[in-house]
């Protein structure tokens, strides 16, 4: 018994033994087979050597062929009887199939699916190659047979270059297996026609064509183009059904590859390469580059006012080039090259040079109805640009103001260097501006565009008088020695007598070495070394005159007397709002004459920490609310106040609201000059908004829709000095006609509204056949799309006569469409070919047009100052710290001021020849230079335009029609009607008259307290025309 137990656990000992080596050995073949797989794959330098030796070998194969193939007598026998040891290429051959039969053995192993090894192509190819080498050896005889498949080894050549790293590129990778794969199989269909023709049908094989191999090869490629010369054809049986199936073969296959193809010749062009740099610099664009954008940046960059057309402009652009933009892209051969990549791929940026390139200009999207993913890819392009070369100047468009400070934060970003143009920041300021000074849009837009207009006999005289200022630019050039240690206003009336140049403001270095600039300072301002002046010139050349200035010069024709040595401008410091600029005793003395006699009817009032705006504590809106119970006593008080209507629901994108109310809440006004605005909209998106606005004072708010007449009564609107339209709504509808429906009908709505006014009242309005008991709105209307026909509707109501009309274009067929449709208001429309910057609408301020980005771009690239002028010009400082820390949830507030804020600060204005300090020269024969120096030298007022009555001569119904004239010349007669653009100086109304013998003349002073210097056209209380604005976005 216990014999027996022994054996049983010696018997099982033995099956635990060998199952154990039964799991070793199944272990060990995988552990095998994965190292196979391993050399198979290329994945280790002796798997890649191995993969390239047997395709090099299977080539090798095919070329022995060759040579067996193209011998003398291949023609005559597909099959020698030479021994094997007498047959050189057998024996190299043979060779050859003993390395590919082990690679065969180890495929096997390596395959996953062993039955779908068997059918793998390069598996049949072994199978008809390998097994007549060793049948040869043993028969002693060589046959060419099916030996020309080697060359289907080809189609491995691409894996093998791409194990060894050395094609990486898709495009390069697709269009060599393309090559490849059409190479073999031409080359193996010739071997199969070289085989069947010279062995006949069977059985008998008695119809033999003795053809060489590579007459077969010709014969196949002039049948494979469908050609068929007949020179040559197959005459076997087998041939010709061979030829049939492989013109099929080629068709599917062509068909099938032409896409593949049409890429490849899509890629196979001069975009895909590398810049190759040229003797000068080149700039990058990027970004949204289409036929539109590139056309009118290349119009700006390239217009022939600019200083430098040398510039190598590079577009580098996702997208292939359309038939539009080549044909650009021609034109401009000399200048322009085009590259095809993104400026997000680093290798796109190499091939571009953005390493030696002088700028980068990322463009954006101005007609996606979506600003927010657009914005985002921008600031993704430059936060990739930047990270790659820190170093790059960058100039950068963006569409929303909130995303202004995001880009600012990105590492290697210097605004010193760089800059950024927000199009709603733009937008929403310029508007404010144009409520102010209407017509200031397109003074604004010609001083930094390149118009290049020319006078013509044909054109009426209001269209040449428009031209004369309609290519006026602005230059920043140095100030000739001459006027070194010189007042800024002594100066400016210098240059303006001598040489007819209107130097607008200094540009000078600061203690910190950085660049400050000053519109009209006073003349506590001097020139110093290394001073700029900002000039209104026609041209670079004229405005270089400056520079080059002598000597001669009649120092005593322009002076102030009684005020100390001026400072330099660099020792102007710019301080905080409470810390006083030196100033010189005469400004001084004048100040505290004007101070005596309004100190008492001025309060205290805080500015903001950086002193430049108007702060009060943080309401909430219900606390600002006018519809509330609480504000009805607020709201009935309201007078000269402007209504701000938003249409817009709570998911509509916020517009920088922040921009237009802070226009209105600079230091450059007084406080008891502030205008009180009242916002009408819907009460959830107004809330998102608020936060920005919350600490500006007199804003207040109506939660509701501005289509309601409630609303709008509720809004006091009778007794408003202006009502703007803006309209956020989303453009979800196909048809743009109805893009601009709210905006359309809340203006008509608006328009419709009649408020009771005196007869007596009504006499004193700007029209004097105002009929009693309605109040006329003359309005400010604007859309965003081609809807310009809508103004037909608006214009021949009989009620709204003396609107205005303003447009936002974005897109060149909105341009032509403008051209068009424009100007509908007027009885003598304009030709239907006149260019959009000769239009009524335009040259009277109706219509501000996106291209004024463009030539935002261009002057940022000539002149790195030109933004900050920008954002001097419409909201009379340079200072950027508000976009950091001020505006928003924390605007801290900063101390207590009881007089204005001292400083050489300045805003843009109109004044009137019938109101102060004008109305003395209102029945006199004036020239427009006479104006020009004798404001600057009384008040410091410096002039840069005139906004002129369309038709003075005409009914009062079309009288409010202005057009703009910047910087006429001197002798240019002004008249009575006419209104002044000017810059003037903050606390103008202190500064008092020289009469001729030399005694200040008080009677004629400025009075900037009464509202009607602060609105145009000199408007009284009570008795002034509500100006109605309707905005889309």
């Amino acid at each position: 018994m216990v014999e027996a137990q022994s054996k049983g656990d010696t018997l099982i000992g033995a099956g635990e033994d060998s199952l154990t080596v039964g799991i070793g050995r199944v272990g060990g073949l995988a552990e095998a087979q994965e190292r196979v797989r391993a050399l198979i794959a290329g994945h280790s330098l002796f798997g890649k050597m191995w993969n390239t030796l047997t395709t090099l070998i299977s080539l090798a194969s095919f070329v022995v062929y060759l040579v067996d193939a193209t011998r003398w007598d291949s023609h005559l026998y597909v099959e020698t009887c030479t021994p094997f040891r007498e047959n050189p290429t057998q024996i190299i051959d043979f060779i050859f199939n003993v390395v590919l039969l082990l690679n065969f053995i180890l495929k096997f192993m390596a395959a996953n699916n062993k039955p779908a090894f068997w059918v793998n192509l390069y598996s049949l190819v072994d199978f008809f190659t390998i097994p007549p080498a060793f049948v040869g050896l043993v028969l002693d005889r060589n046959w060419l047979g099916l030996r020309y498949l080697r060359i289907l080894l080809l189609l491995e050549v691409p894996e093998v270059l791409q194990q060894w790293r050395i094609l990486r590129s898709g495009p390069i990778i697709s269009r060599f297996k393309f090559m490849l794969l059409f190479l073999s199989v031409v080359l193996a269909g010739s071997g199969f026609v070289h085989l069947v023709e010279n062995t006949g049908d069977p059985p008998d094989f008695q119809n033999v064509t003795p053809i060489t191999y590579w007459h077969s090869f010709y014969m196949l490629i002039v049948t494979m183009s469908t050609v068929g010369y007949g020179d040559l054809y197959c005459k076997t049986i087998i041939g010709k059904v061979f030829i049939l199936l492989y013109i099929m073969g080629a068709v599917s296959l062509v068909a099938r590859t032409l896409p593949e193809m049409r890429e490849m010749l899509r890629h196979n062009n001069k975009y895909g390469e590398s810049y190759k740099k040229r003797y000068d610099k080149h700039i990058v664009v990027c970004g949204h580059i289409t036929h539109y954008t590139v056309d009118h940046f290349l119009r700006e960059f390239l217009h022939k006012d600019r200083e430098r057309t040398t510039n190598n402009i590079v577009f580098l652009a996702e997208e292939y080039p359309d038939v539009e933009m080549k044909a650009l892209l021609k034109s401009q051969y000399a200048h322009t090259k085009y590259f095809q990549g993104s400026p997000t791929n680093p290798i796109d940026l190499e091939r571009v040079k953005i390493h030696d390139a002088e700028v980068c200009i990322v463009l954006t999207d101005l007609n996606n109805p979506e600003p927010i993913p657009v914005d985002a890819e921008t600031m993704m392009c430059v936060t990739t640009l930047k990270d790659y070369y820190g170093h790059i100047r960058t100039i950068v468009v963006l569409r929303q103001y909130d995303n202004k400070k995001y880009i600012q934060s990105i590492p290697n970003w210097n605004p010193q260097r760089d800059q950024v143009i927000c199009l709603g920041e733009i937008q929403m300021t310029l508007l404010a501006n144009s409520c102010e000074a209407p017509g200031f849009s397109t003074l604004m837009t010609n001083l930094f565009m390149a118009v290049g207009i020319e006078q013509s006999d044909e054109y009426p005289m209001w269209k040449n008088h428009y031209i004369l200022g309609a290519g006026m630019e602005i230059y920043v050039v140095p100030f000739s020695e001459t006027f070194i240690n010189m007042a800024f206003p002594e100066a400016a009336s210098i240059s303006y007598q001598n040489l007819g140049l209107v130097v607008m403001g200094i540009n000078y270095i600061t203690d910190d070495a950085s660049r400050q600039i000053l519109l009209n300072p006073g003349p506590d301002v001097r020139v110093g070394v290394g001073s700029n002046a900002i000039v209104l010139a026609n041209s670079s050349d004229e405005a270089k005159r400056l520079s080059s200035y002598g000597s001669e010069v009649a120092i005593g024709s322009f002076s102030v007397s009684g005020y100390d040595p001026p400072v330099t401008a660099g020792e102007v410091e710019l301080k905080e709002a409470h810390v006083p600029i030196k100033r010189s005793s005469t400004y001084t003395k004048l100040r505290d004459e004007g101070k005596s006699k309004t100190s008492d009817d001025q309060t205290q009032y805080i500015t903001d920490v950086t002193g430049e705006y108007h702060w009060s504590p943080a309401r909430s809106m219900e606390d600002a609310d006018l519809g509330t119970n609480n504000n009805n006593t607020e709201n009935s008080a309201l007078r000269n106040h402007a209504v701000l209507c938003i249409l817009s629901t709570k998911n509509c994108d916020q517009t920088g609201l922040v921009n237009f109310v802070k226009t209105f809440r600079t230091t450059h006004f007084n406080r008891h000059e502030l205008v009180p605005i009242v916002i009408v909209g819907d009460g959830e998106y107004l809330l998102e908004e608020w936060d920005a606005v919350k600490y500006f004072p007199e804003v207040y708010v109506i939660r509701g829709s501005p289509l309601s007449r409630s609303n709008m009564r509720m809004a006091n609107l009778k007794h408003c000095k202006m009502c703007t339209i803006l309209s956020v709504l989303p453009n979800l509808a196909q048809n743009r006609i109805v893009w601009d429906k709210d905006a359309l009908l809340c203006t008509l709505n608006i328009k419709h509204m009649a408020f009771e006014i005196s007869e007596s009242d009504a006499h004193k309005t700007q029209f004097g056949n105002t009929l009693p008991g309605h109040r006329l709105f003359p309005t400010l209307t604007v859309f965003d799309s081609t809807n310009l026909s809508c103004c037909r509707i608006i214009v021949r109501d009989g009620r709204t006569t003396g609107k205005n009309v303003i447009a936002r274009k974005s897109s060149s067929a909105d341009l032509r469409h403008t051209n068009g449709q424009s100007n509908t208001e007027s009885i003598e429309e304009d030709d239907l070919n006149t260019p959009f910057f000769l239009t009524k609408a335009y040259a009277c301020g109706r219509v501000f047009t996106l291209e004024m980005l463009d030539a935002l771009v261009s002057s940022a690239f000539f002149n790195c100052h030109t933004m900050r002028l920008v954002q001097v010009m419409l909201t009379g400082s340079s200072s950027t710290e508000m976009d950091f820390f001020s505006i928003g949830q924390d605007m801290f507030p900063g101390i207590i001021n009881q007089e204005p804020k001292p400083g050489n600060i300045c805003r843009i204005a109109q004044i009137s020849f019938q109101s102060e300090p004008l109305i003395q020269y209102s029945s006199e024969c004036k020239d427009y230079g006479t104006i020009f120096i004798w404001l600057l030298k009384n008040y410091g007022i410096m002039c840069i335009g005139i906004n002129r009555l369309l038709h003075p001569l005409k009914s009062a119904a079309r009288a409010s029609k202005r057009y703009v004239i910047t910087n006429p010349p001197a002798d240019f007669v002004c008249m009575d009607t006419d209104e002044i653009f000017v810059l003037k100086p903050y606390g103008t109304k202190r500064f008092a008259v020289k009469s001729k013998d030399g005694q200040g003349d008080t009677g004629n002073a400025l009075n900037e307290s009464s509202r009607n210097e602060t609105w145009p056209n000199g408007l009284s209380d009570g008795n002034d025309k509500p100006t109605v604005i309707s905005f889309s976005f």
